[in-house]
């Protein structure tokens, strides 16, 4: 454990627009927010490899000039697998326990010929000494699209891998940290900023390595991580606004199939050919996949239905009314590329499998191999989380401010607990004890879910300076020392 940090570069660009914003402070701290967030975009924190040395010492810089204190954690210092905890202590003794913004410095990786066709950033035609495109392109790397790694703000969004997946809880996290100190509000309970590494490969070094390593540093009431957030026409059919901050999500179960025979050459099948053994088995399993993904409303999307209605009809709705089963690879033959007139001996896919929380692992994998039908393929689990799934309740003085303050900017704005589809690190501090929520406070289109993990990731300007805000007001209504 260690204390390391680089000197920070400020770029200020943008102005709020939210009435209640309007003052000179929050215009500064707005102003910062952005271009914060841009500078860490360019920051390619891909994982694999998962290298987040350089983000790390940018953040610590933010945090060294705004004065608040801080320690990085190196879980693998070679592999750069480091995680930063700021900390903004209670005025006295604490009344109650931390709350905590949680948040991760890597991101997936980008198929860069796939963005959106642009015009070199303006900073880099600057540094050409023009606007020469082609000299541009000719001595900078090939990017047929809009730069992953750029923080450019085009057409009103700051675009780049990280700026919804999760990049930008990030910065308004740190933000709040920043005002909270800079307007000298009194605390009740400390408030903590974690910064973590790995998450988009399963927590192991961050979120996890934390839990396991330092939780006692930590020790939480609330924990607000990414997941939930405000939308229309997403989770109700109708105009409303809704925001679902999550409670709880899904069980992750990944599973590769092998299938094993007899290789040769293709002119004579073998009849146990590999592939078509495996093959056929997804075939039945595509054909009978409804018995396994067992539709049912679980008691979180249950409370859904009371409050909203019917639930849109959408990939996301459908993902939380049932266990899912996807196929996301298949892989065989011999050689690169494979040779046409080779039997191989071994076929595989894998599976993502997401099961609603509280239902059975083995009896979801007893069935499915039931299903396959075939015992020349095995079925081996190769990624669940230990941690079980835990469902964090929404009586809290946590999700009453989260209601007040959307109130507050979206005065005819429904809150309602929801469940996530995909997995968080929340998950490492629910089964902790910890009352965790997913909620990122703006509004996404249901279009914008495929821009996370997607191509020509970006994050409405106004929607960013608001979730800014906004996480500000919902931490000082938790944080603050009451008057009296």
């Amino acid at each position: 454990m260690r204390v390391f940090g680089l000197a920070l570069v400020a770029l200020g660009l943008m102005l709020p627009t939210v009435a209640s914003a309007k003052s000179p402070e929050w215009d500064t701290a707005l102003d910062q927010a952005v271009g914060y967030l841009q500078q860490y975009l360019r920051i390619d924190t891909s994982n694999p490899p998962g290298d987040v040395t350089k983000a790390a010492a940018f953040l610590t810089g933010i945090l060294r000039k705004a004065g608040i204190n801080h320690e990085v954690f190196i879980a693998d210092e070679a592999a750069g697998k480091v995680n930063v905890l700021a900390r903004l202590p209670a005025k006295g003794k604490a009344r109650a326990k931390p709350i905590l913004l949680l948040n991760h410095m890597d991101v997936v990786p980008v198929e860069m010929e796939r963005w959106q066709p642009r015009d070199p950033p303006a900073f880099l035609r600057k540094q050409e000494g023009g606007s020469g495109t082609e000299s541009w392109k000719s001595r900078s790397r090939d990017f047929s699209g809009q730069d992953p790694f750029g923080g450019e703000i085009v057409d009103d969004a700051i675009w780049g891998r990280g700026a919804l997946d999760m990049k930008h809880m990030g910065i308004a996290g740190l933000m709040t940290l920043i005002r909270l100190k800079q307007d000298g509000v009194k605390l009740s309970r400390d408030v903590l900023w974690l910064a973590v590494c790995d998450e988009e490969i399963g927590g192991t070094m961050g979120a996890k390595w934390m839990a396991e390593h330092h939780y006692a540093l930590m020790d939480p009431e609330f924990v607000i991580d990414e997941g939930g957030s405000g939308s229309r026409g997403l989770l109700s059919p109708d105009a409303r606004t809704v925001f679902a901050p999550s409670v709880s999500e899904k069980q992750v179960v990944w599973l590769k199939l092998v299938a094993r025979g007899t290789g040769g050459h293709g002119s004579m099948p073998t009849g146990d050919n590999p592939v078509e053994i495996l093959q056929q088995a997804l075939a039945r399993l595509m054909a009978r996949r409804a018995e396994l993904e067992e539709a049912g409303d679980h008691p979180i999307v249950s409370e859904m239905r009371a409050k909203l209605g019917a639930l849109a009809d959408n990939r996301y709705t459908n993902a939380i009314t049932k266990n899912t089963i996807t196929l996301t690879s298949f892989q065989a033959g011999v050689g690169t590329p494979p040779k046409v007139n080779v039997i191989p001996s071994e076929a595989a896919a894998t599976l993502d499998c997401r099961l609603l929380p509280g239902g059975s692992v083995p009896d979801f994998l007893a069935r499915l191999k039931q299903v396959l039908g075939d015992e020349r393929v095995s079925v081996e689990v190769t990624y669940q989380p230990a941690e079980p799934t835990v469902e964090a309740t929404s009586d809290t003085a946590l999700f009453r401010a989260i209601e007040e303050v959307v109130k507050q900017f979206y005065p005819q704005a429904v809150v309602v607990p929801s469940l996530l589809p995909g997995g968080t690190d929340s998950r490492f501090f629910r089964a902790k004890g910890a009352i965790a929520y997913g909620f990122e406070p703006l509004i996404l289109a249901p279009e914008d879910l495929d821009l996370i993990h997607g191509h020509n990731e970006r994050i409405d300007v106004e929607q960013f300076r608001l979730m800014v805000r906004m996480l500000y007001e919902i931490v000082t209504r938790v944080a603050r020392t009451p008057s009296g």
